[in-house]
């Protein structure tokens, strides 16, 4: 039974049984693996389901090309469709779909405190079902760090304890650092690891046959 907020993968679910209340939940792959797709999978399922909001903190994309996305989920529609003016009609009903999800975006550069501020302001309207960071490696440290990694731990500490002083759970996205080899990644392979894996409460990877058949360079 999914006892947390439910993603749009019921195995997934079955495993996590949803996305628990003040958990942080870690996304980790390589550049261009579908992270934020699969995100905003997440989000645009939340949004519909609960009908609470979903806060999306975008480092890596503005807020037209992540709003683009959801777009095209909220309609059931094509990059192309949605840019190619051939069904106006289909084209506007996406719009309307999208524009009334619960769904918040920002795209400015973000520290884990203000991420808490606005998270918790919106929290003072309406309902937050899920936080979502994209991602990780991205925010702007406060502070002084001796090197990278302390600065990442330092963020991802923050972020696991603003999501449980918030009862809210997040969903961080994070970079997986290259390694050689034909295999799955593990938790050794996230980028400027520190402390991540000791304050995730899961930790998930995207990875695919493809990708470790590009890895190989025994494979033409």
């Amino acid at each position: 039974r999914t006892s947390g907020v439910p993603t749009h993968i019921p195995s997934l679910n079955g495993l996590t049984r949803g996305l628990q209340a003040g958990s942080q939940n870690i996304l980790a792959a390589r550049t261009s693996r579908g992270k934020t797709a699969f995100a905003l999978n997440v989000a645009h399922h939340v949004a519909v389901r609960t009908g609470e909001a979903v806060v999306v903190f975008s480092q890596e994309m503005n807020k037209q090309e992540i709003n683009d996305r959801l777009i095209c989920l909220a309609g059931g529609i094509s990059f192309s469709e949605l840019h190619g003016n051939r069904d106006i009609a289909r084209v506007r009903n996406a719009f309307n779909a999208a524009a009334a999800l619960p769904i918040y975006i920002r795209d400015a550069a973000a520290t884990v405190p203000a991420i808490h501020a606005k998270v918790r302001r919106l929290m003072t309207r309406r309902k937050v079902a899920l936080v979502i960071i994209d991602y990780l490696q991205l925010l702007t440290p406060t502070g002084r760090s001796e090197n990278r990694t302390q600065e990442v731990s330092a963020m991802s500490r923050g972020l696991k304890l603003t999501a449980q002083e918030l009862g809210i759970p997040f969903l961080v996205l994070s970079q997986l650092k290259r390694f050689e080899g034909n295999r799955e990644p593990d938790l050794s392979d996230l980028r400027e690891s520190g402390s991540i894996e000791q304050d995730a409460n899961t930790v998930m990877f995207l990875h695919s046959e493809r990708e470790f058949v590009d890895m190989d360079p025994n494979v033409p």
